[in-house]
């Protein structure tokens, strides 16, 4: 029989516990703040407190646009102020390939400029005023316009190539797996690269990007919706709250008076412009963030009583266990969610013993299930290049005993919780 915490076998109620372990390991590893830099005025490094700035993260460089004060600075990643050039009325910008695709916003016809990394104007052509966020893919360049309430797009040597509309002051895009994903003043709405509606769900006004596949919005706290919070609110591509930080409003480390721009480094520290009027215009950076967040489980909760059966009997999972579909019809959701849950986790936690960041790559050293496992016999597993869960979906289907890749998670929470997160 497969061994656990306190002699217990690895099973029903004992599931919950892990559960909640996880959590733990999760909160423990929530988005803290690092530092922030910038205060209202027209000075390098300093920001107009009036309206959104825009950020985008290139190369190791923050970039940020302002609209008031007609320019974009850009920054190494602690803040440091490197260089600025002029460009009116600037919002929305997207870079590709060592440029940075410039959106400008007025009520009359406006461009859309394009600019190698060092300010120089490559190319430019004309586009109806209001144009607010833009997102690169697939060779095209996608906008968000204000005024004529509308997402337009353009290859991105300018060609014109097709619109949609029904929205109500767009600002926020973000695009993901052939998913157009726009933020207006009461919804997010998911089309196809064509415009075709898939989904939507509540929320506030919101700038967007998108990490992986979780889409981050930086809610703004603007009129007319009733306050819903400022802050980053991090949802699955479904619209499911995964995470969310910075909620209370004020100018102390942590908080917002309104959330602006917002974009993510390759370290996964996330970047957020933050202002109100003339008290406040900064940047803020905080770490922690980890991909996703298991608060809840799906499949199986505190309360469930379902039980995985007798640990190495053969016995088949009972029905009311909420099993996954799709042909793993004896494969609990849960053990699958709390994979993944612990994959997302990992780099978010440092080896002790090499000071890495823990992965899941095969054969490494930081490999976190290689680890956990030592010498990777306990639950049944047999070793090898590929250090990963002992038994695939296709594997357990069928395939008693069930409780093996229980406690293969087990040491895993167990290595994690005797770790540093970073």
């Amino acid at each position: 029989m497969a061994n656990d915490y306190d002699g217990q076998p690895l099973y029903g109620k004992h599931v919950t516990e892990l559960m909640r372990r996880i959590n733990a390991l999760q909160d423990a590893v929530s988005a803290d703040f690092i530092l922030s830099w910038g205060s209202v005025g027209s000075g390098d490094g300093q920001f107009n407190g009036s309206y959104a700035c825009y950020i985008a993260i290139y190369n190791d460089e923050v970039f940020v646009s302002d609209w008031a004060l007609n320019r974009i600075q850009v920054f190494d990643l602690n803040g440091t102020f490197r260089r600025k050039w002029t460009v009116g009325a600037v919002t929305g910008i997207a870079i590709i390939a060592d440029e940075i695709y410039c959106c400008t916003y007025s009520r009359g016809g406006d461009e859309l400029y394009v600019y190698d990394l060092n300010g120089n104007l490559q190319r430019q052509w004309s586009t109806p005023g209001g144009l607010h966020s833009s997102e690169i893919y697939g060779g095209e360049i996608y906008c968000t316009n204000a005024l004529n309430h509308r997402v337009e797009v353009w290859t991105t040597a300018g060609v014109y190539q097709r619109t949609w509309g029904g929205f109500e002051y767009p600002v926020g895009i973000a695009i993901y797996n052939d998913e157009v994903f726009v933020s207006d003043y009461s919804r997010i709405q998911v089309f196809d690269l064509n415009g075709t509606f898939r989904r939507k769900w509540t929320a506030a006004l919101a700038i967007l990007t998108m990490v992986g596949d979780e889409l981050y919005a930086a809610y703004t706290g603007a009129p007319p919706l009733p306050f819903y919070g400022v802050g980053v609110y991090i949802h699955d591509v479904n619209g499911v709250l995964n995470q969310s930080w910075g909620s209370s409003m004020g100018d102390g480390d942590g908080q917002f008076g309104r959330a602006g721009g917002i974009d993510v480094d390759s370290s996964g520290y996330t970047y957020v412009f933050d202002y109100c009027s003339s008290a406040l215009a900064r940047v803020q950076k905080f770490d922690g963030a980890i991909p996703k967040t298991q608060t809840e489980f799906s499949g199986y909760t505190a309360s469930a009583s379902a039980s995985l059966g007798t640990p190495d009997s053969g016995a088949t999972v009972p029905g009311n266990n909420a099993l996954v579909t799709g042909g793993y019809d004896v494969v609990p959701n849960h053990i699958t969610d709390m994979r993944d849950a612990l994959e997302a986790l990992a780099p978010a936690y440092r080896n002790g013993a090499t000071s890495n960041l823990f992965n899941w790559t095969a054969s490494d050293a930081d490999n976190l299930y290689y680890v956990a496992m030592g010498d990777r016999t306990k639950y049944g597993a047999t070793g090898g290049a590929q250090y990963d869960w002992t038994r695939t979906l296709g594997q357990m289907n069928g395939t008693p005993p069930y409780d093996i890749d229980i406690g293969e998670i087990l040491e895993c929470v167990v290595t994690l919780e005797a770790s540093n997160p970073i």
